[in-house]
């Protein structure tokens, strides 16, 4: 889309881990960034920012920690958790 947004940053974004799976299996690139510098990992993890009207930044962990082993298993450089995303709350998945 017009942010950069990719599938693979859209189902990060929602904890859609299925989708994150399905995607991957298909050989997605993991490490495209969207316009503001950040992987799927990266949106997974609540980096950049919440939704719309200033949302607290909503954080996936299963789905971090699905992209995190993706990544690795691709031989791709993972990033360390950001401290704030570290400690944020989980959200529930679908």
């Amino acid at each position: 889309n017009m942010n950069g947004d990719t599938a693979i940053h859209r189902a990060a974004a929602r904890g859609a881990d299925t989708i994150v799976s399905y995607l991957a299996e298909r050989g997605v690139r993991l490490d495209t960034l969207d316009r503001r510098g950040r992987t799927a990992l990266d949106v997974a993890l609540g980096v950049g920012g919440g939704g719309r009207g200033g949302a607290p930044p909503r954080v996936n962990k299963t789905t971090a920690q699905l992209l995190r082993q993706l990544m690795e298993s691709r031989g791709l450089k993972v990033p360390a958790t950001p401290p704030a995303a570290a400690s944020a709350p989980s959200v529930a998945q679908p």
